[in-house]
């Protein structure tokens, strides 16, 4: 079939999407890159114009929305769509068409399936609908974002809703659930809670100071004491990032690579996290710490990689994390770890594809994929991911598991390591190593 590509190009960039090889070929899976989030996946044209309706973005941005309808129901055009489709103008083009309200963001008419219904409330009438706002007061965060942030799907959000009568998000007029700054820090502490063992219902019902008491009761969230671990936090939370980075890169300097890490990196980094649940440091503050320790980390370790990188020693490590986790502090230091026992390390970023994993494997003769997860990754996710990944890499290859995820507390696959903690990756790989002399 002949293929005009100037046609599906522009097809493909109206979709939020750009083909990066535009003569690769009109069924093959080739590479892509979302003009939302800027990812670079793996698909083929045509399933991707064909094969969903109305989907815009890769799959961690797409949902199935209602954007070009309002477009059009707006008087605007296909044309007007398709040159609006970049992140910067996408929230022009979302604001032009936000007849029912909706804050002006670029998330804001991708955070909502066009396949929920308008209310899901009404097959259980035990439970009053969630306000609907006037266009005025409409405020607050989406469903998708909610869902992403703290680590649950958007059905258990609304499970909880229609079952414990919490959250309770505004509707816009338009239907769309937005969820205020208070709900967000108690869903926080609610997840951290379910995480640590607590069930739903015995949770969900209770007010703030309640549930703040059962986490302080339960050690859900405490800190050790360590004066200059509160006085980083302090830092930090004041917005003094240039005294904060000053204050690590000493620590580091006094310390070296290993005492850094266990000493520093990780419980700061927990620290951070409770800070972050109990609403006392904000999503930027989180950010500015993850840049600076990953800049520290990446300077401590640069000198023995590349002594060790010309070695060409064993195990081969290659580092990751699977699609859905965009947490990397766990899995950098997981790098030094296992840098330290003079493996060569090969990093290939986060969240990436399982098939891109395995071409990466065959490509550097990795002996060993190391995983991290954290609570945000749903357990089912966790698990069908290593099941297919294992499906994936041949037999000879070991793939390593750790972080924080409930989910790793279970049984995880048969061919999977469960490695629980850094301080084992030592021993891990001198057991590999004496299993491969064998």
């Amino acid at each position: 079939m002949a293929v005009n590509v100037e046609e599906v190009s522009a097809r493909l960039i109206s979709r939020g999407m750009e083909l990066l090889d535009p003569y690769a070929g009109w069924s093959a899976r080739h590479a892509m890159k979302c003009r939302l989030c800027g990812d670079v996946f793996q698909a083929s044209p045509a399933a991707m114009l064909y094969g969903t309706r109305d989907i815009v973005g890769c799959k961690k941005c797409a949902q199935p929305t209602d954007l070009r309808r309002r477009t059009f129901a707006a008087g605007h055009g296909g044309s007007a769509l398709m040159s609006k489709m970049d992140g910067q103008s996408l929230s022009v083009l979302s604001a032009s068409t936000n007849m029912s309200g909706d804050p002006p963001t670029a998330d804001s008419s991708l955070q909502e399936s066009a396949s929920e219904p308008a209310s899901d409330e009404a097959a259980t009438p035990e439970r009053a609908p969630s306000h609907v706002a006037s266009t005025a007061a409409v405020t607050g965060i989406g469903i998708a974002a909610i869902a992403l942030e703290i680590g649950v799907t958007k059905d258990t959000l609304r499970v909880w809703e229609r079952r414990y009568g919490f959250p309770r998000p505004v509707r816009t007029p338009g239907g769309e659930r937005l969820y205020s700054p208070d709900q967000v820090t108690k869903l926080r502490l609610v997840k951290r809670l379910l995480d640590a063992g607590h069930r739903p219902s015995k949770v969900l019902g209770q007010p703030m100071n309640v549930l703040q008491h059962l986490a302080q009761s339960s050690g859900v969230g405490r800190d050790a004491p360590d004066a200059e671990l509160d006085r980083l936090i302090s830092l930090l939370r004041a917005g003094a990032h240039d005294d904060f980075r000053i204050a690590l890169l000493k620590r580091a300097t006094r310390d070296g690579l290993q005492r850094f890490v266990l000493d520093v990196a990780a419980p700061l980094s927990a620290r951070v996290g409770n800070a972050w649940t109990a609403g006392t440091l904000q999503v930027y503050h989180e950010h500015l710490f993850s840049e600076t320790l990953q800049s520290t980390m990446r300077n401590l370790m640069r000198p023995l990689q590349d002594a060790l990188r010309g070695r060409r020693g064993h195990p081969r490590v290659l580092l990751t994390t699977l699609s859905g986790e965009g947490h990397g502090l766990g899995i950098l230091m997981a790098e030094a770890m296992f840098t330290l026992s003079e493996c060569e390390c090969v990093p290939i970023g986060l969240q990436t594809p399982l098939h891109d994993i395995a071409d990466a494997v065959a490509a550097h003769e990795i002996d060993i994929v190391a995983l991290s997860f954290t609570a945000s990754l749903p357990a089912l996710s966790v698990a069908s991911g290593l099941t297919d990944l294992r499906e994936l890499l041949p037999p000879h290859i070991r793939i390593w598991v750790g972080g924080s995820s409930p989910a790793l507390r279970r049984k995880v696959h048969d061919g999977v390591l469960h490695v629980p903690g850094l301080t084992s990756i030592d021993e891990a790989v001198e057991e590999w190593r004496q299993a491969v002399v064998r």
